[in-house]
This record gives C-alpha cells, structure tokens and sequence, in this order.
C-alpha cells in the first residue's frame, strides 16, 4: 500500500541583513584530540533553525567555518544587541558537540554587543566514544526488516509518497536547477505540463514525468522518463487521464551518491491518478492539469543489541531519497504483535522529531530505549544504512508512555482557551468531548469544519463539547475561527499537546467518555462517519 503524506513548508528568515547598526563576530574553534581528521564544521544555531549541516527541513540552511591558517572560524554578523544561541556539529545531529563527560550540552550564548572574536572550545562529540569507554559503544550491522510490517492505521507503509509538483511550483521546493532538465519530447502535443521530483541528490538526476493533449478533445496522457536520460519518449507512455486504472508501478534509473562517488542505480517507482486527493492540494496553479502523487519504497532496516541483562531489537524506516543521517524513524514492537504501529497516538514510534526538539529547545536529541537494565540511544548511523553505533543513555525511557488509543484514559492535561476560560482533562470530566486536532494551513482540516459544525449544533445541549487544538499561530487561527464560522473553544497549541497526544498528523481527533477514556479515535470521527459515531456514545441512534 502506499501511504501519501501531505507536507508544508514554511519559509523562515535565517539571518539578518548587514547595516550600519550590525556587529560582527569571529568564531574560532578549539577541538577534541579524538575529531576525525577533514572533518568540516557547521554552526548551528537561532538564526538557522538550528540547521546541523544536513537534514533538518526543507531547506538547507546550514552554515559552515572557514579553515584560516589551520583555524576553523566563522565570521557571523547580526544587529547590534541580539543574543544568538548556537552549538558546533560534524554536520548532522549525531556530531553534535556535548560535555567533556559526554552529557548534553545545552546551546551556547552569543551576545552582540561589540565587535570581537570569541573562542569555542569543543570538550567532546556526541558520536564519538571515549577511548576507553569504546566496549561499551556497539558498533550493529543493521539489516533488512522482512518479518516485521510497518503499518500506519491498518495500511502496509512499505511505499512513501506525496504530491508531484509541476514546474511553476517545484522551484519553491528545489530551486530553479531543476527546471530545463527536461532535455526532448518525442510525442508531439498541443500542450505540456513538466512534473519533477529530486530522487536523490546526485546532480542533473531528477524523476520526470509529462503530461500531454495531442489536441484539446482528447484526455491528458501521462509519460515518465525511466531510463533517467531526460527525453520523454512514445514508449515511456504509462496512463492517460480517463483510463479505468491511473496508476503506474515501474523500474527508473536514476544516480545517487555513495560516499563522494556517483553510482547509477534502479529502484521501484509509482505515479499516480488519485481519485480522492483532497481539494486543497494541487500539482499546478493550472487548474485544468492532472493532479498527481509519486511513490517510492521506504528504506526499512532493523538491529538487535544484546547486553548481559537482555536483547531488544530496533526498527529503522528512512524515505527512499533520505541518507540515514538526515531523516530516520525508530521503533519498537512493544506489544509483540509483528506490526510496528505508526502514527498518531502509537507509543512504539521512538523518533524525536525536529518539532520536538524546536519545542523543547533541546539541541539535539536521540531515540533511547532499555536493553535490560540499561538505557541506550543511537550514538551514530551510516548514511547508507549498513550499521548503527549505540552509547549508554540518561534519558528517562519512552517504556513510560501509554499509547494513545481506545481504551486507556486520556492523559492530564490543561490549557487555556483564546477566550481565557480554563480548560482540559478535570474540567471536562463528565462530558463527550472531542479533540480536534487542526490548523488552518492544512486543508483537511478545513474539509472537516463542515462536519464538525454539525455536529456540534446538532448535540448542543446535550452532555457534548468539542475543543479545538490548533497547531498554528494566533493570527491565522482567529482569522480562520471569523472565515469558516467556527464557535466552539480553541487552545492554541505550540507544540506541547501535539507532542504529549504524539499527533503526527493532522487533522486528528480523539473522542473521550465522560469518565475520562478514550472511546474512538482516527477515521470513525472523519466526515460523514461522525455524526454515526457521536449518536452511538450519546444515545441518539
């Protein structure tokens, strides 16, 4: 099965422009006998994100040092009086800097206060064991998950996709390099439409895909370039518009990188027709094109790690054009059952995620899990996903949380709402209530006003509330609450309730009884199907 993923993005600014009220500041670096010869030297910090050097968003807003005279330094130049906070990486989050006693180390203070050089002295890398601690550092060979089943709601994730941008949209994502790749068209059509996704980032290697109309009474016609030679050719026709079946499941070649090497490579691909995407999302700000998705098979490896006091097996999934080091997902199969549980409300998915780190504030931080008596996280990956690096952790353990499904009680929880009224768990005791999970970027969420609209007028009086968690700020959440209408309360969320409710996806709701336990949660309170389920609970069947 395939499993789209709707993604947003937000443009952040990343630094400040330079002017006649700026402060520039020299950072030099002084480091740990143990750093890897060549290493290079990131800054990652408040006026990037936070960025390690790779994966951590869309765009890659890393800034790195200069070698001057053997000196690792950065010049970093920001108005007079800012404070930036900031950590030194090898790149990604696992060579981070830490503590000479290898804990976290919280992110340094930089104060624009004058022109200056300051020194940075790394004490230790989180990725590197001290010489004489290595033993109890263990290098796994990962390998390949087969007799387990990732599973997001009752769907196999073995494929991962999203929406297929044409070109007057795929620039805001990659950039103007890719457009004017595609390089001839073979078919002849009175009109075209350039599709393209980056498969990995091996350079001039993109997945292309052309809709044409040989005139304007016929259908489009869909092609894809498989043999990565950017023409699109009569034989890579693959589906036309009309056609009973609008998928496409195949082999493409495509280039990727393996160290600093270029290797030519195949893998599986799909594209799609869908029939039910929703109406907020597009591949064009044409609005007479196709819409359309692309696939690829998710990367799934496991490890096992053995101590004297027990064994535990980890569970790694990565998208097809990620390196292990940007984007990976850890889970554990806690309840045994050969399926690793995906999605809001599971408590098998050990990933902390970059929203969680952002949250906190804490940069950066690892999947840890217990191996008997003893706590671990990952200390390191291949990017290319052959082995995993483990270290002792001090982490309190994720064994703690309760999954968030039917039949436990919701956990405790208290907000304000935008009017002011105290709310959450206590207050509501005694009452069906409905969370709903929302923002207003997310057009799914808009889809679903209509129908909780209903239902909140047509069980108004009755012992019923619904409250709105909206992950988005102030100013876009009133203003959606005046467009669409909407009147029941809303707390606006930063993050805390979508971390402790473990949402990964939105909109997402969660219907709980009167007692306090969660009754239904996911697709039973989507459209239509909720009125049916809210009659069940409150007796108007």
């Amino acid at each position: 099965s395939t499993i789209l993923i709707l993604l947003f993005y937000q443009e952040e600014q990343v630094q400040a422009q330079s002017n006649s009220d700026s402060v520039q500041i020299i950072i030099q670096l002084e480091l740990p006998e143990n750093t890897p010869t060549n290493s290079k030297f990131f800054f990652a910090g408040s006026v990037n994100g936070f960025d390690p050097g790779v994966g951590f968003g869309w765009k890659d807003k890393s800034i790195s040092f200069s070698e001057n005279n053997d000196i690792s330094e950065l010049k970093l130049t920001q108005p007079a009086g800012d404070t930036v906070h900031y950590k030194i990486t090898r790149g990604t989050i696992y060579s981070a800097e830490e503590n000479n006693d290898y804990t976290y180390r919280k992110p340094r203070e930089l104060i624009f206060d004058e022109d200056k050089t300051v020194t940075a002295t790394v004490e230790s890398w989180h990725d590197i064991p001290p010489e004489n601690m290595k033993q109890l550092w263990p290098l796994v060979k990962l390998e390949p998950v087969s007799e387990k089943t990732f599973k997001y709601n009752e769907y196999d994730y073995d494929w991962m996709g999203t929406i297929l941008y044409a070109d007057d949209i795929v620039r805001y994502f990659y950039g103007d390099q890719i457009r004017g790749l595609l390089q001839k068209i073979e078919p002849t059509f009175i009109d075209t439409v350039v599709y393209y996704q980056v498969p990995s980032k091996a350079p001039d290697n993109s997945l292309l895909v052309v809709a044409g109309k040989e005139s304007k009474e016929v259908s489009w016609s869909l092609y894809v370039d498989q043999n990565n030679d950017n023409t699109i050719s009569k034989s890579e026709y693959v589906f036309a518009e009309n056609d009973s079946i609008t998928l496409w499941q195949g082999l493409i070649h495509y280039d990727r990188f393996e160290g600093k090497k270029v290797i030519s490579d195949t893998s599986q691909a799909q594209i799609e027709l869908p029939k039910d995407l929703p109406a907020a999302y597009s591949s064009s700000n044409r609005k007479d094109v196709p819409d359309l998705t692309y696939a690829f098979p998710t990367q799934q490896k496991k490890a096992t790690i053995s101590t004297n006091s027990g064994r535990t097996t980890i569970y790694i999934l990565n998208f097809f054009e990620y390196l292990f080091t940007e984007n990976l997902q850890v889970y554990i199969d806690r309840d045994n059952d050969g399926f690793l549980q995906m999605g809001s409300g599971t408590n098998e998915d050990l990933t902390v995620y970059a929203n969680d780190m952002r949250r906190s504030k804490t940069y950066y931080s690892y999947p840890h899990f217990k191996v008997g008596n003893q706590m671990y996280e990952i200390a390191d990956i291949d990017p290319y996903g052959n082995w995993v690096r483990f270290r002792p952790s001090f982490e309190e353990p994720h064994e703690q949380r309760t999954a968030i499904e039917v039949g436990v009680p919701l956990p405790d929880w208290k907000a304000a709402t935008l009017e002011g009224n105290s709310t959450g768990k206590e207050n509501l005791t005694g009452k069906y209530v409905l969370l709903d999970f929302w923002g207003s970027w997310c057009g799914p969420c808009i889809e679903e006003l209509p129908y909780l609209k209903q239902a909140y007028e047509d069980f108004k009086g009755t012992n019923f509330e619904i409250i709105g968690l909206a992950y988005d700020s102030i100013e876009s959440t009133k203003e959606a609450i005046s467009k669409y209408d909407i009147v029941w309360p809303q707390v606006m969320d930063d993050g805390e309730f979508s971390s402790l409710f473990r949402i990964q996806g939105y909109p997402f709701q969660i219907l709980v009884d009167p007692e306090g336990t969660i009754v239904e949660t996911g697709k039973s309170l989507r459209g239509e199907r909720l009125e049916k389920t809210l009659r069940k609970y409150l007796n108007q069947d």
